[in-house]
């Protein structure tokens, strides 16, 4: 299979193309090489994140070789930046698509005495929402974590 255009059922490709700071799932936090990185609007786990890809597959391997490597590049910068914004003990990174087949991933950041020790943690129950600024503030702590990744992943691929 290979990469489709946008797919107008979809709601992923719906926030992939045209995102705005609040969208249903989330906060808007940036839009990167190949995808685009929200906060989810629950926070039951702490600093949930989800990065969607902006091209309409469902598996990664469905990309050609360069946009699964931009993808997989994105991954990791919005990994580091979770970790330096809300300091987890561990990152949970899953890619799964079983309820919206559109490639995207949960970064769900773990945490000693979180809902599921040891185990898979669920990112929609129990629900907790929190208050707008707490929003805002948490968004601000990653776009800068952002930055000081992309700097960093810069560094790194040139030397």
């Amino acid at each position: 299979m290979t990469a489709t255009g946008p797919s107008p059922e979809c709601p992923m490709c719906t926030v992939a193309a045209a995102p705005r700071d609040v969208a249903a799932d989330g906060y808007l936090v940036a839009e990167l090489t190949a995808s685009v990185l929200l906060l989810g609007r629950n926070q039951a786990v702490s600093g949930y994140c989800m990065l969607i890809s902006t091209r309409h597959v469902t598996e990664l391997h469905h990309l050609p070789p360069p946009a699964a490597g931009a993808f997989v590049n994105d991954l990791l910068v919005a990994a580091a930046a979770v970790e330096t914004a809300f300091t987890p003990a561990k990152l949970n990174l899953e890619i799964q698509g079983n309820q919206i087949p559109h490639l995207h991933c949960h970064i769900k950041p773990r945490y000693p005495h979180d809902a599921a020790p040891g185990r898979r943690i669920p990112h929609d129950r129990p629900v907790r929402e929190l208050t707008e600024q707490a929003y805002v503030n948490a968004v601000d702590a990653l776009r800068q974590a952002l930055r000081n990744a992309q700097q960093q992943s810069e560094r790194i691929a040139f030397g």
